[in-house]
Formats: structure tokens, C-alpha cells, sequence
């Protein structure tokens, strides 16, 4: 992979702080059942990978299973509800929980390293539920693609109604209280950007809280709340230095891949130091995201063409394989793989199922054309014995649709030119 192929290939989700959220309106009809369950899992998918992936650590899955189950174990029947709620955590720092119309939620690492209880998480993720049970929808963007989702917001109506049913679910879950949904709607009051991402009315914290007060006498405003696990404060204390290794090493490699001055080899080594600590301070607490190993797997390729060094090549090609082991859902994973096996490797067969997959998880992000792009190269390839230059024209096109003005789109034109379309 020389540097113009790779060069966009290096997608990093911008910072932000986004708000409950569901899928995009679907065109489906309104209702308590809002959306196809399909629609809804390859959505979620999507947008896990525009939050950079999932975390696949087993027992913070579980801690988060049981907050759902108490929450939906308080769902009374007389509220339509998925009654199969699921939660997922992305690794993105932004801050936000989103919830799909059948039940499946997506909250971020950045939402869990706000958090100070146990009770404050459980209230964001019963304000999520809360909006599926009063079947609302957000407002409208001019957004496509799972980032719309990021950038949807609740009417100050709809949220008050939210966190009030929130608080009613907390106050039927043991160990919480329902004070805590007070505690969140002043960081929505209070705390920009929580402002726009969550308006309340005038005076919409003291509104919740009276609703509190007045409903549910028997809870103590001031109570202890449930701590977090120590394993997740672990977590939550030490993944600001492994992120921040690793933002460290992807400027870094986004410099060379984009031919900056003083950009060369030396840039990749010391990429390299930034991600191996990453890496190694992630593994330590058992909490390594794919999307790492998926980043040094390119450093490493890119450092064995500078330095002609096969080893280097053999061990991005661990990388790739580590990071598919830990996530065989992550974007970036499948996507690097794939144009490993295409233009470093020659791996024909491999390299089709890997873009194939990338396109099936495509997060439709800030360059959504790049697996259609490397797909087309695949079909355009002189030494592929399936090579169809018609297969790889259309791909082509499909590239152009999404980025006419893409880093890519010059070879694209021209290919197609070449093709004779």
C-alpha cells in the first residue's frame, strides 16, 4: 500500500457531544414498533464504527447487561416497549447514548468517564428507553448516514416527558434513585454543550426535580447513590492515557500518509512508539480496541515499504488479523485487511470477502466511498483471475456518487475513462 492509497483509508471520527438518539426516520409508519429489526442491527453496527468500534471486554458487557435488565424489568406492560433492550459500548470519547426504535442501545466511553454513579448512568440510559416507550421522534436533521444520528435532538417537550418517565422507571429499579434523573437534567440545564444536546423548558432541572419530590416522597434527594465498579473506574482513570497515545500516533501517521513536509520514515517510527504504548498500557487493563491493533497494523506496512523490512510486513499482517479476532465487526479492521491482501499481499480471495465485509459495516462517516473505491480496484486488477472491468466501472461510479470530490476521485475518473464508461 503506497501513501495515496492508504491516505484517506485513516478515518477518525470527529470530537463532539451528541445526544439520546435513535436511528434516522426510515419512512417507516409511526407507532410503537418504529423500525425493521434488520434495519435496526446493521444500523447500530454502523454507527458503532463511526464511534470507533465496540469495546469487546466481556465483563464491562455484563455490568452494563444488568443496568438494562433492572431498567426493563421496571417497564410496566401498560408502556409498549422492544422488551429485548441491549446495550453496547462504543470506544469513542464524545459523549452520548443512542437507542434504536427495537430496543438496542449504543452508549460511549465518553459518556462512561462523565458518570460519577452507577445511578447516573442507569438515568441517562432510562431517559434513552424512555423515549422508545413514548414512541418519540427526534427532530429532523439535514444529515444522512449514521452521523445524522449524532446530530438528532429531542423537542424540550419530549425530553422533559423522558426524564420524568425516566425517574419513574428508576424509582420501580432496584438499587437507584430517582434523584439521579435530577442530577442529569441540571448537566442539561446547566453544562453547555449538554444544552443543545438536550433542551429542557424554562426551568426544566426545577421541574424534574419537583416531579421527583412530589412523586416519589420515600427517596432521599441527598442518598448515596451505587458507586461504580472498581473495574470500571479502573477503566475510566486509565483510558485517557491509552487514547491519548493513540490520538498521538494517528496524527502522526495522517502527516506521512498526507506527504507533509518532515513527514517520512522517522514520522512512522515514532507513530509506532505512540501506538505500541497504547497498545501495551491497554492490554495491562485488559481493554485493547481492535481499531489500534487495526491503525499500527498501516504504521507497520507503510514502515516495511520505507524500509524494505518483510518482518514489519508480517507483523501488520498480525495486526490486522489480532484486531478482526477481537472485534470481526470493526470497520477499519476489515477495511485495512482487505487492501492488505489487495495490493501488498495479492490475496485475491481474502481481499474480496474483507472489502466486502467493509462495505456491509461502511459507516457511512467522512469518506464513504473508500471501500467502494478499493472494491473497484479489486474488479480492475490485471492479475485477478475474476477481474471484470464492468463490476469494477460500476464501483467506480458508486465511489464518485459518494465523494465526487474525493482524494480518489481523480484515478477513479481516469480508470473509468480507461475502461471506455
Amino acid at each position: 500500500m503506497n501513501r495515496a492509497i492508504t491516505l484517506l483509508c485513516l478515518v477518525v471520527v470527529a470530537a463532539g457531544f451528541a445526544g439520546c438518539a435513535r436511528e434516522p426516520d426510515s419512512g417507516l409508519p409511526a407507532g410503537p414498533v418504529l423500525f425493521n429489526r434488520a434495519d435496526c442491527s446493521a444500523a447500530t453496527l454502523r454507527l458503532e464504527n463511526a464511534l470507533d468500534g465496540r469495546c469487546t471486554d466481556a465483563e464491562t458487557q455484563k455490568w452494563l447487561d444488568e443496568i438494562v435488565g433492572r431498567i426493563e424489568a421496571a417497564i410496566p406492560p401498560r408502556h409498549v416497549a422492544p422488551r429485548n433492550f441491549g446495550v453496547t459500548l462504543a470506544n469513542s470519547r464524545e459523549v452520548g447514548l443512542f437507542v434504536f426504535g427495537d430496543g438496542r442501545i449504543v452508549i460511549t466511553r465518553g459518556l462512561l468517564a462523565r458518570v460519577v454513579s452507577e445511578d447516573e448512568l442507569a438515568a441517562h440510559i432510562a431517559a434513552g428507553i424512555a423515549h422508545v416507550t413514548l414512541a418519540q421522534r427526534p427532530v429532523a436533521t439535514d444529515k444522512t448516514g449514521p452521523r445524522q444520528a449524532l446530530a438528532q435532538k429531542f423537542t424540550p417537550a419530549q425530553e422533559r416527558a423522558a426524564l420524568e418517565r425516566a425517574a419513574f422507571y428508576l424509582s420501580r429499579s432496584k438499587p437507584y434513585n430517582p434523584y439521579a434523573v435530577w442530577g442529569i437534567a441540571y448537566s442539561f440545564e446547566k453544562c453547555r454543550p449538554w444544552t443543545e444536546a438536550h433542551p429542557l423548558p424554562a426551568g426544566g432541572s426545577a421541574l424534574i426535580n419537583a416531579y421527583v419530590n412530589e412523586r416519589f416522597p420515600e427517596f432521599v434527594e441527598k442518598a448515596k447513590q451505587t458507586p461504580l465498579p472498581e473495574r470500571i473506574e479502573r477503566i475510566v482513570k486509565r483510558q485517557d492515557a491509552y487514547f491519548g497515545a493513540f490520538a498521538e500516533a494517528d496524527k502522526l501517521l495522517a502527516a506521512y500518509l498526507a506527504g507533509k513536509d518532515g513527514a517520512d520514515a522517522r514520522t512512522l517510527e515514532t507513530a509506532l512508539g505512540h501506538y505500541d504504548k497504547a497498545i501495551t498500557d491497554a492490554e495491562a487493563a485488559d481493554d485493547l480496541p481492535a481499531i489500534f491493533l487495526a491503525r499500527r497494523g498501516i504504521a507497520r506496512e507503510m514502515l516495511a515499504r520505507e524500509r524494505s523490512l518483510p518482518a514489519m510486513t508480517d507483523a501488520a499482517q498480525d495486526d490486522f488479523g489480532r484486531a478482526k479476532q477481537i472485534d470481526p465487526d470493526c470497520y477499519f479492521a476489515r477495511l485495512y485487511r482487505g487492501i492488505f491482501y489487495l495490493e501488498t499481499k495479492k490475496f485475491y480471495g481474502p481481499a474480496r470477502e474483507e472489502l466486502q465485509r467493509a462495505i456491509d459495516l461502511n459507516p457511512d462517516a467522512e469518506r464513504p466511498g473508500e471501500p467502494y473505491y478499493f472494491m473497484a480496484r479489486f474488479y480492475d486488477d490485471p492479475g485477478n483471475p475474476a477481474r471484470a472491468t464492468a463490476v469494477a466501472a460500476d464501483l467506480y461510479r458508486k465511489y464518485l456518487a459518494l465523494e465526487p470530490a474525493g482524494f480518489h476521485a481523480p484515478a477513479a475518473r481516469q480508470r473509468l475513462e480507461a475502461i471506455g464508461e
